[in-house]
C-alpha cells in the first residue's frame, strides 16, 4: 500500500522515542490507511508511475476564446516524453490529433494542469485547420494524454536487512504541507483512540491544497 509520509516523523509528533518498535505495526497501518483515504479525496495518485489517462473535451471552435482544462492525476515530469491526443470517440490510434505546445496547449507540470487553447482567440483550430476536424467536439474520452508523473519513492534497499525502527523505506516524497497534514492526523487518532478515525470536515479542507481542482 502507498504510504505518504515517515513513520518516524509521527513518531516525533507522539513523542516516542525512534529507537521503540512496540508501536511500529500500528502506526504503519495508520500511516498506510490515511495516505490511500488522502489519495482518495484528493482523486490523485501521487506515486511515481507513467500513466495513461483519458479526459473529456468540450465543443471548441477556432475563434473560442475560452480554453479547456485537463487535470491529471499526478504532477508531470518534464524529463520524460507526454502526448495529447485528441479523437472524437476512442480512436486515438487511428485518426487521433496530436496536440503541439505552446500553440495547442500550455502545461502546469506541478499543478498538473493542461490548458488547451488561451483566453486571446488564438486557439487550436489553426494548429488543426487542414484536418478532418477544423475544431474539438464534445466528447468523454477526448483527449488521451500519456506522460510519467508523481513524486519518487525511497526504495527499500536490496536484499532488505533487518527491520530498523529509524528507516522508512517506500515512502512516496510529496510535499511537507501534504506529509504535516497526514503527521497531525495520524498522532491526533493515536492519542485518543490508537486507530484512525474519520476525517473531519476541519482535517478534509486541510487536504484541500492538494487535491485535483474541477476548474481554475
Amino acid at each position: 500500500m502507498v504510504k505518504l509520509v515517515e513513520r518516524v516523523r509521527v513518531k516525533d509528533a507522539l513523542g516516542i522515542a525512534r529507537m521503540d518498535g512496540l508501536y511500529d505495526e500500528t502506526l504503519t497501518e495508520m500511516i498506510e490507511q490515511a495516505s490511500e483515504e488522502a489519495e482518495t479525496y484528493c482523486r490523485r495518485k501521487f506515486t511515481y508511475a507513467a500513466r495513461v489517462e483519458y479526459h473529456t473535451s468540450y465543443e471548441q471552435g477556432p475563434s473560442d476564446p475560452d480554453p479547456q482544462y485537463i487535470w491529471l492525476d499526478g504532477p508531470v515530469d518534464q524529463g520524460q516524453p507526454i502526448s495529447i491526443v485528441w479523437a472524437p470517440y476512442q480512436n486515438h490510434d487511428d485518426v487521433g490529433l496530436t496536440l503541439s505546445p505552446p500553440q495547442d496547449y500550455r502545461l502546469d507540470a506541478e499543478k498538473s494542469l493542461i490548458v488547451v487553447g488561451n483566453s486571446r482567440g488564438v486557439l487550436i483550430g489553426v494548429t488543426l485547420a487542414p484536418y478532418i476536424y477544423p475544431y474539438l467536439t464534445y466528447s468523454q474520452t477526448g483527449f488521451k494524454v500519456t506522460y510519467t508523473g508523481g513524486y519518487q519513492v525511497n526504495p527499500a534497499p536490496i536484499p532488505n536487512p533487518n527491520p530498523d525502527p529509524t528507516d522508512d523505506y517506500n515512502v512516496v516524497a510529496v510535499p511537507m504541507g501534504l506529509k504535516s497534514v497526514l503527521v497531525k492526523k495520524i498522532a491526533a487518532d493515536f492519542t485518543t483512540m490508537k486507530m484512525l478515525c474519520p476525517w473531519s470536515p476541519e482535517e478534509l479542507v486541510s487536504l484541500k491544497p492538494y487535491a485535483k481542482k474541477n476548474l481554475i
